[in-house]
């Protein structure tokens, strides 16, 4: 059977009082935890979308499966019951085995699509195995938190402060899943491992990081072992991987046992402050992987990469005992065995002490560090200490053996106390600064007689260093240049057949690490990191964990609200907290007659008062922006007042969502020129109509089309639903999207009634056709078109277009207006009388004239900066409204006049001598 029955074996890793003996190589794990796989023997327990995870979890027996839909997330906090019984129940996607990767084979986010999500909406764990719980096995399932959180402590979490070993959940294997945070979410753990026989194999955890405390990937300290970390890619900002860091809950516990082979070992480079690709975000940087509290620990054929100067030193692999808060006095690290590793890119490789130096500890003793390549230790580069390997406070029986490695500063820096059984053989390095050093020592023979009396050190390469200060028995090279590597500035380390140290080492082997064994060891282990894709916009809904709320705030309920609700208050000093990551962020509220005026605070800094008056009332608008903020995190800060504009009748502030980054939002009234109507359409702008701008385009013409052109990536018609509301058609582009039936049993108006999202950056058209159809429940079909909202990369702007009522334009007498939602703006100018003359003053190098082409339409005489340009015949058989009557472009750049002559004329086949002016449009 897999795994290990708790009640049977936990007792291992209880700590007994150690014999020391000296020269003693380190125990590997007495047990390993088995994963093979054991195919179902029960039931098959299917959860569809928005289907009950947890009833499912507390149905299954031992042998059954429970698969999740592929894609479909499950959100909320979880529970694995204790089960009677040893058979395992499985867990995983719907997903045929063929879609995901084979077994032994490494998960990537690429698999996304086919994983269910288990998703936390708060800072609990996603899933939680209870006191006890055992044989579950988790195979193809996403675990992440929900957008607006902003702290989760540990996606899931195995075991917590366990009674009795009774308690210890046991037999957990994941299997081929994606844990991950987002970019800006403080997590501090993917998995707390405080269990037994468990095991994280062929997974992918990514985004564990949290600003001003300690984050890991993987952690765990109060979980006796086994534990098997293999083939994974391991992301954490602390620590990747720690075991021990908290104090054991039962007496003399220590992780034992413990396999991690064949690991990513992973920091972003986006996540180091200075560096060109920094994301922003200052999240506390430790080391790659720490033991305070752990033994019989095989750590082998990883790869170790990226570890730099910010929390500590930078070093990337630490094995310090701590009894981290003084209750654990039989905390050790004992017994590890480092080999076929590639640790790279860091401050630091390799840090060890002995004692604890805060609170009793046992001694560290047993420890092998063999056969590893330790590159790119620099301290120029990544700050911190430049030392490969380091040892503090009297170690017992450390013996380092074969490896290769370059650092900038020291090949050890020892102090505080001496170490016993030290072995130093058959290692190449440069000298650096310090060579083989000691705190108040000199490098070499001095250094070692005062900290590691009765070593052996011999079959060196110590390129650079003075053979003087070293014992015999070593080899001093020039430089490393004359050591004969294949290709040093290439990378490629080994030893050629001309070095002089192929085949010289104690046991006849070439000095250094057997770089072809680490390669073939590590082959495949690293898995590419993409930086993360630039920020689309998240909104944040106002219930979110992201939003926080003194005192004074109500919810309201309404369809005109983003998600369906909005914080509401009237109560002075009232704050809604907002709490983002990002580099801009939009405020959507409210504006209306019976709004208030709110004060904004940015990171604790007053930016002003906000008046949210307006005549007419506005739902979902964004009402406060701030860009251009340092990347990093903020907190954005909307109080009441309790004043108001003196034409407002209260001092309501809402807070509906807000928006991350702050998107390039603009709305498009029903009158604004981009938006083109057949014949059909009449304009409603009775008094407590509720539409947005105070009035909107109606239709129950069948046939009858309103078009919006813009341009952006996504685009939302607000409309009107309601009991005598029909059913509209929608076109994207030519193409049919389908229809949206309108009926509600309740009217609303303002409300998105189609949004389209993730369209190609670029011009659009949006085009609602009234069908005369209706729901069964409907009394009418009436189809209305309020207003258009559109998110674009760029701002998008009518500032080119001058309406006929622009004080640009001066008119003689003879000149009327008439209002039609088929002009531009919902109106147009208009003559019959001959002489009567429109000029346009403007700046730019274009212009167009929109005007109408008719069977009425006349002929007018257009003069540019004062010269005849010519007579433009404006008749056509059919109606054209908003069409573009004339145009000039290559102007030189300034200002201009444009004179549009109404001449009495008319071509013959024309009824009258009609001449519009309905705007005008200038580029640059």
């Amino acid at each position: 059977m897999p795994g290990i029955v708790a009640a049977g074996l936990l007792t291992a890793a209880l700590l007994l009082p150690p014999g020391v003996a000296l020269g003693v190589a380190p125990e590997l794990p007495r047990t390993f935890v088995d994963t093979t796989y054991v195919a179902p023997t029960g039931r098959t327990i299917a959860v569809a979308a928005a289907g009950d995870f947890q009833a499912a979890l507390d149905a299954a027996q031992p042998g059954d499966q429970i698969t999740l839909e592929a894609g479909a997330s499950f959100i909320g906090n979880f529970t694995l019951p204790n089960k009677l019984g040893d058979g395992w129940i499985i867990v995983r996607t719907s997903a045929t085995d063929s879609a995901l990767p084979a077994p032994g084979t490494r998960i990537t986010p690429a698999y996304a699509a086919v994983l269910p999500k288990i998703i936390s909406q708060n800072a609990n764990p996603a899933l939680t195995a209870a006191p006890g719980a055992h044989h579950y096995r988790f195979i193809g399932v996403e675990f992440t938190v929900s957008h607006g959180v902003v702290l989760n402590y540990q996606l899931i979490l195995l075991g917590n402060r366990p009674a009795s070993l009774a308690d210890v959940p046991h037999d957990l294997i994941f299997d081929r899943v994606y844990i991950h945070g987002t970019s800006y979410v403080d997590l501090r753990r993917g998995i707390a491992l405080n269990s037994a026989a468990s095991a994280v194999i062929d997974s992918y955890i990514a985004d564990a990081h949290q600003v001003s405390s300690d984050s890991q990937a993987l952690a765990g300290w109060d979980g006796p072992g086994p534990f098997k970390i293999v083939n994974n890619y391991l992301e954490g900002a602390g620590e990747n991987l720690m075991f021990g860091g908290a104090d054991p809950s039962l007496q003399g516990l220590v992780p034992s046992d413990i396999e991690i082979r064949r690991n990513h070992f992973f920091k972003p480079l986006w996540w180091r402050a200075g560096d060109p690709s920094y994301a922003g975000i200052h999240w506390t940087i430790k080391n790659l992987l720490e033991l305070k509290n752990a033994q019989r620990v095989l750590i082998d054929a990883n790869v170790f990469e990226n570890n730099w100067l910010d929390a500590q030193s930078g070093t990337a692999i630490v094995f310090t005992v701590r009894n981290q808060e003084g209750t654990a006095p039989w905390s050790v690290v004992q017994d590890v065995t480092f080999t076929n590793n590639i640790v790279r890119h860091t401050s630091g490789a390799i840090g060890m002490h002995g004692w604890d130096d805060i609170y009793p500890s046992q001694q560290s003793a047993r420890f092998l560090i063999e056969n590893n390549l330790l590159d790119n230790v620099d301290s120029a580069t990544w700050g911190g200490t430049g030392w490969l390997f380091s040892a503090f406070r009297g170690l017992v029986d450390l013996q380092i053996e074969h490896n290769t490695g370059f650092m900038d500063q020291a090949i050890m820096m020892a102090g505080d106390a001496a170490h016993t059984g030290f072995i130093y053989r058959n290692n190449l390095t440069p000298m650096g600064v310090s060579g083989f050093t000691g705190v108040d020592t000199q490098q070499g023979v001095q250094t070692l007689d005062t900290y590691f009396p009765g070593y052996l050190f011999q079959g060196n390469v110590l390129a650079g260093a003075a053979p003087a200060l070293y014992p015999a028995n070593n080899f001093f090279p020039a430089s490393l240049a004359t050591v004969g590597f294949v290709d040093l500035a290439g990378g490629n380390y080994r030893l050629s057949a001309a070095s002089p140290y192929k085949n010289a080492g104690t046991d006849g082997k070439d000095i250094g690490a057997d770089i072809d064994a680490v390669e073939a060891a590590t082959a495949g282990v690293p898995t590419p990191r993409d930086p993360p894709p630039p920020p689309t916009v998240t909104r944040f809904e106002e219930t979110e964990q992201a939003v926080a709320y003194t005192a004074g705030w109500v919810s309201s309920s309404s369809a005109r609200w983003s998600g369906g609700a909005a914080g509401v208050s009237t109560a002075a000093g009232a704050q809604a907290i907002f709490t983002f990551t990002g580099t801009s962020v939009s405020w959507v509220g409210f504006r209306g007659p019976q709004a208030g005026i709110a004060r904004v605070v940015l990171d604790g800094v007053l930016v002003g008062d906000v008046d949210l008056f307006a005549p007419t009332q506005e739902f979902r608008v964004v009402v406060f922006t701030a860009r251009d903020l340092v990347a990093g995190r903020h907190t954005l800060t909307i109080e009441v007042t309790g004043l108001k504009n003196a034409a407002s009748t209260d001092t309501v502030i809402v807070v509906d969502a807000f928006d991350v980054p702050a998107p390039i939002v603009t709305r498009f009234q029903e009158t604004d020129p981009a938006i083109t109507y057949t014949t059909g359409w009449a304009e409603d702008s009775s008094a407590g109509s509720g539409w947005s701008g105070g009035s909107a385009a109606v239709s129950r013409t069948v046939g009858a089309n309103a078009t919006f052109t813009f341009t952006g990536t996504s685009v939302s018609w607000i409309g009107y639903r309601g009991p005598q509301a029909g059913i509209a058609r929608v076109s994207l582009d030519g193409a049919l999207v389908g229809d949206v039936d309108l009926f509600a049993p309740t009217p609303v108006t303002q409300v998105v009634v189609f949004t389209a999202k993730d369209l190609a950056a670029g011009r659009h058209t949006l085009t609602i056709e009234v069908t005369g159809l209706k729901n069964a429940a409907s009394t009418d079909i009436t189809i209305v078109v309020d207003a258009f909202e559109v998110t674009s990369t760029s701002s998008q702007t009518t500032g080119s277009s001058f309406e006929e009522t622009h004080p640009s334009i001066a008119y003689t007498p003879g000149w009327a207006l008439n209002s039609s939602l088929m002009w531009s703006g919902g109106a147009a100018g208009y003559t019959t009388t001959a002489g009567a003359r429109a000029t346009f003053t403007f700046t730019g190098t274009s212009v167009s004239w929109i005007g109408y082409r008719g069977p009425q339409a006349g002929i007018a005489r257009v003069s540019l900066d004062g010269v005849l340009v010519g007579d433009v015949d404006t008749y056509a058989p059919a109606a054209q409204f908003r069409a573009v009557v004339f145009s000039r472009a290559g102007l030189a750049p300034g200002s201009h006049t444009l004179t549009i002559e109404a001449t009495g004329l008319k071509n013959p086949a024309s009824t009258d001598v009609f001449i519009v002016v309905d705007r005008f449009d200038v580029s640059n």
